[in-house]
């Protein structure tokens, strides 16, 4: 564990405690969080790893495993998967923001880049923890990139990735980083292609079980007696607050989990009752007016400063302002090179040009440079708010439309 005290002193970890995994952190201090989740998942990988047969317990890198359970969460937005949703679909074109992103831009913009926070969560790790070395062309950290790339069951839209039309801005990792060779070898609708990303990919779906269960009856949404009902060959006869040591112990061992070459899965009964959980969980939250309200309020909060911030680019603190300018630099974009004699860069005159981009492309003034600069500036207010806690981002809505004080945020792409 001592090799991963980079990623436990990192801000971008330390910022999970702070976001939803069911329910706001904020309203119960008994509820997971995105950071509980994911220690939970380590906890579950190591036990999947100490039951592995002999000789592929031998094979399985250890430190590989830890890493991929602790950062394959990073790029979660707040709010859970209503925050990941309404990013999307602002990124992927289907919500414009009541029309104040231009219907030019999103026409013009091949592929559009949507946003999953899985690919979200890589970017992360190649940022904060290889810091664009070039010395990562090594096994370990491919299958670290591949596992956190590949942790989740995808939701993708197959006919709009293969017609060209969307890629959830995996080409931002593949074009960056050349030891990623292929972007078919990372096609982000395949399973993990080594046994570490495997193990975790399983991990993180029990672990999903677990916290889903464990807070849906917190918030008596369910009720355990329902459970036992509905569930007797997991939860009959078992003790109600060791819920979560229940599901782990029912799914974690080898009457329930088969391994194969490079991967470990669960057995076809198994993920049957897996999935039955999965789905009276998911039926309950999905028709309570607590979560109902909740994703339509938190979507909203959302919609709200990403229009603020669109719209008036000074309102972005100066490290995004930053970002923006160096990826605009780097894409060799020299028309906004605004810099002062001291050779800072003049963000009035950055975000003053930001504006009349917004402008042209409404006049149907299409240039690809001008395309790439929206770009940079959606892509770059959306990693912003993926970044942000559930409180912060409230509180940043609360300064931009209710006037109360912002509290202190570092913002690190």
């Amino acid at each position: 564990m001592d090799s991963n005290f980079d990623i436990f002193a990192s801000i971008v970890f330390k910022r999970l405690k702070g976001k939803t995994q069911l329910f706001s952190p904020n309203t119960n201090d008994g509820y997971y969080n995105r950071m509980t989740h994911t220690l939970q998942v380590l906890a579950v990988s190591m036990k999947l790893v100490n039951i592995a047969p002999k000789e592929i317990k031998s094979t399985i890198d250890v430190d590989v495993v830890q890493r991929i359970a602790l950062c394959h969460d990073l790029g979660h937005t707040p709010f859970g998967h209503a925050g990941e949703r309404t990013l999307h679909d602002i990124l992927s074109g289907k919500d414009r923001l009541g029309g104040l992103i231009s219907a030019n831009y999103y026409k013009n913009k091949k592929p559009l880049d949507g946003f999953r926070h899985n690919i979200y969560s890589a970017k992360l790790y190649l940022k904060f923890f290889l810091n664009g070395r070039k010395r990562i062309n090594d096994t370990k950290n491919i299958k670290i990139i591949d596992g956190i790339l590949k942790h989740t069951k995808p939701f993708y839209d197959i006919k709009e990735v293969e017609a060209g039309n969307i890629n959830y801005g995996i080409d931002d990792i593949t074009k960056s980083y050349p030891f990623i060779k292929t972007k078919e070898d990372y096609n982000i609708t395949k399973v993990p292609l080594f046994f570490e990303g495997s193990i975790v990919a399983l991990a993180d779906e029990i672990a999903q079980r677990c916290s889903d269960t464990s807070d849906a009856l917190l918030s008596k949404i369910i009720s355990y007696k329902h459970l036992e009902n509905k569930l007797p060959d997991i939860f009959k006869d078992k003790k109600y607050k060791d819920i979560e040591n229940t599901i782990v112990c029912h799914f974690v061992n080898n009457k329930k989990i088969e391994w194969y070459n490079n991967a470990v899965l669960m057995k076809e009964v198994a993920q049957k009752q897996c999935d039955e959980l999965d789905k009276l969980i998911k039926d309950s939250i999905q028709n309570s007016y607590l979560i109902r309200t909740n994703d339509i309020k938190n979507s909203q909060i959302i919609r709200q400063v990403f229009k603020a911030l669109y719209k008036n680019p000074a309102q972005l603190d100066d490290a995004t302002l930053v970002n923006i300018y160096s990826d605009c630099l780097k894409q060799n974009l020299q028309s906004i090179k605004q810099e002062n004699k001291d050779g800072t860069i003049d963000t009035k005159e950055l975000v003053s040009h930001l504006v009349k981009t917004h402008e042209l492309i409404e006049k149907s003034a299409i240039k690809p440079s001008l395309i790439k600069i929206e770009t940079i500036l959606i892509k770059n207010i959306a990693f912003y708010i993926a970044n942000c806690t559930d409180l912060f981002l409230y509180k940043k809505y609360k300064k931009l439309y209710g006037g109360e004080d912002e509290i202190a945020f570092s913002f690190c792409r």
